[in-house]
């Protein structure tokens, strides 16, 4: 990999994400919070329009262990809750919550992988670059997470012989923030110049960027979780009692 790109999808846009109509609580739901550390979802190109990012809700309750015990759609996406459900089962979260086994409302961004484009050039470089990007601001919890600094998230994006995304992994990802850095790279269609004989996935290096420099710290709001908040295993949670 030897192009780093930087995206720019910085607060400023339009937001794209479609919102679900709103739902009744769910019984379970309790008043935990919950930051999300690690996982991540799988292409979803059915999802919606190509280029677009679409919002889904999740219940998601924890056993005793910290373990997923439960996700029921409230509302999901109807498209792809099977395979939503199962990957938030393997998710991992920071959750600070008044009792043990805690269930919490998880929003999830979907980027449907926009159609771009393979050139083959002579040479062995691998270079890519963005063609149309989604209109999307990061998520006001997200910059409040972040309020009065500036982050850059790297991950590793791999391109499919249609063009499309077909993963992105955090390389040095953003706290909180790889489910909607995710959702923005793989919703951009991107142009990327390979080698004659270079073969798919071709994979390379985009930045994400968030300017939460100007955003006002405030009370109640989300908190980083501590450097050694590190989940054991996928789908294994850390859950503080309060």
């Amino acid at each position: 990999m030897r192009a780093a790109l930087a995206v720019a999808l910085a607060a400023g846009c339009a937001t794209s994400p479609t919102t679900p109509p709103p739902a009744a609580p769910s019984p379970t739901t309790t008043s935990a919070t919950a930051l999300h550390l690690l996982g991540e979802l799988p292409s979803l190109a059915d999802a919606g329009a190509p280029g677009s990012i679409v919002e889904a809700r999740y219940d998601v309750c924890l056993d005793d262990g910290g373990r997923v015990a439960r996700v029921t759609p409230a509302p999901g996406l109807a498209a792809a809750d099977g395979a939503i459900v199962k990957a938030l089962a393997r998710w991992s979260w920071f959750v600070v919550a008044r009792a043990p086994r805690p269930c919490f409302r998880q929003s999830v961004l979907v980027g449907v992988p926009a159609v771009g484009r393979i050139v083959r050039q002579a040479g062995a470089e691998l270079r890519a670059h963005a063609l149309a990007r989604p209109v999307t601001t990061a998520p006001a919890t997200l910059t409040a997470l972040h309020a009065g600094k500036i982050v850059d998230g790297v991950y590793k994006v791999c391109v499919g012989d249609d063009g499309r995304v077909g993963s992105v992994r955090p390389v040095a990802g953003i706290a909180g923030g790889d489910n909607w850095s995710s959702a923005s790279l793989r919703a951009t269609a991107w142009e990327v110049v390979v080698g004659p004989l270079t073969q798919a996935p071709y994979c390379f290096a985009a930045t994400v960027h968030v300017d939460a420099s100007t955003v006002v710290a405030r009370d109640g709001a989300p908190k980083l979780p501590p450097p050694e908040a590190r989940p054991k295993e996928p789908g294994v949670s850390i859950v503080v009692t309060r």
